[in-house]
């Protein structure tokens, strides 16, 4: 198995807004929850929003259920990941949106330095 390339950098958020995007999760589906990755297709919707600490959030327009949380959000086109899927968060599900927060190389080198000390 070979691991996705996290995107280098994105100067400019908002230039993700429209851009094909998928997801793989492993979803609960009614009393189901599958052992195998499904994937998700869908655009970002918006990449212009933040949270209250200033993390860029990726706007899906997808639908997901619970088990996608944690889901790597891949660009495409270029097949680097640009996010990971935080769950329905401000919405809920049925609105056919999933939440992301945007993630470059930067972000997950020092996400793997916090989880070893």
């Amino acid at each position: 198995m070979k691991a996705l390339p996290v995107v280098r950098e994105v100067s400019d958020p908002s230039s993700l807004g429209g851009q094909s995007v998928f997801i793989a999760g492993f979803p609960s589906l009614g009393p189901h929850k599958l052992d195998f990755p499904v994937l998700r297709k869908g655009i970002v919707a918006s990449a212009e929003m933040k949270d209250s600490d200033g993390v860029p959030l990726l706007l899906l327009d997808l639908s997901g259920s619970p088990g996608f949380s944690g889901s790597p959000v891949v660009l495409e086109r270029t097949g680097e990941v640009i996010g990971i899927v935080f769950g329905p968060g401000k919405i809920r599900h049925s609105q056919d949106f999933e939440w992301a927060t945007a993630i470059t190389q930067i972000d997950y080198k020092q996400a793997i330095r916090d989880s070893t000390n």
